[in-house]
């Protein structure tokens, strides 16, 4: 696995994001929380837009070099793991959590910085919120959430394969939890005492700012516990998501020349 190709860790994460998007997309069908098929698909095409620009904008200035730098600390010894000799099943279980914290603190950053909050506001200008609003984000944002993540990667010495098992994981929660889905009570309450689900994360898609920023999490709630932020939430609420006191923005190039703007929360 060590001596894996970008070229194929790229290929299993764009199979895996394609399965993860299938099947939310299939939850949306059945167990829709609106049900705006309609107005999905249109906010769809402009995501799908958007997506593929900031695809292409990342995949040129460093695809798979995430792979690369693990691969590079594995053959030289360093990071944390290979100081410690953490057993690589461990190293694993440990990668997962650790990605994940850093994406819940990379997220509460990108709330509390005004010049980040430029960029993250695109995310939070849909209106819609349906599972292709996984992928509404500007390009800037990629692009400086890839550097954290590199930068995390080298510290610990990350195993390629603990990295593409995170990669997988995340991206299935990503789109599940952006899905429009209803899911049934009981396991959704039981769901979310673990995990993020898709009322979760659509209260932190509020247009109410006391519940933007709360439920920062993505795959594990445990994070907003342990740090104050979880805001419980059922798919029996009736909330409305966007940017407070902003018109939705549509088209790939709004939404690209959207930082440049002055925002507000």
């Amino acid at each position: 696995m060590e001596g894996m190709q970008p070229s194929t860790f790229q290929a299993y994460k764009l199979t895996g994001a394609t399965l993860a998007f299938l099947l939310a997309s299939l939850g949306q069908w059945l167990a829709p929380y609106r049900g705006q098929w309609r107005l999905n698909w249109l906010n769809a095409k402009t995501n799908f837009g958007l997506g593929l620009v900031g695809a292409l904008f990342t995949g040129t200035l460093c695809g798979g070099c995430a792979c690369l730098l693990a691969q590079k600390a594995a053959v030289v010894g360093f990071g944390v793991f290979h100081w410690l000799a953490v057993p690589l099943t461990l190293q694993i279980a440990c990668t997962i959590f650790i990605l994940d914290l850093t994406a819940f603190v990379w997220h509460r950053a990108n709330h509390a910085a005004p010049f980040l909050w430029r960029f993250h506001a695109v995310h939070h200008s849909d209106s819609v919120f349906e599972s292709s609003t996984a992928i509404r984000f500007h390009p800037g944002e990629l692009i400086a959430s890839l550097g954290v993540r590199l930068l995390v990667v080298a510290c610990f010495g990350i195993p390629v394969l603990g990295l593409l098992i995170f990669e997988l994981i995340y991206t299935f929660f990503n789109f599940f939890e952006h899905g429009d889905i209803k899911l049934p009570l009981s396991f959704e309450l039981a769901w979310a005492k673990i995990f993020i689900s898709p009322a979760l994360h659509r209260k932190h898609h509020s247009r109410i700012s006391a519940e933007l920023n709360t439920n920062f999490g993505t795959i594990f709630s445990i994070w907003d516990q342990i740090f104050g932020t979880s805001r419980q939430s059922s798919s029996n609420e009736n909330i409305q998501v966007g940017l407070p006191g902003k018109a939705p923005r549509k088209g790939v190039g709004d939404l690209l020349l959207f930082p440049a703007r002055a925002q507000s929360r």
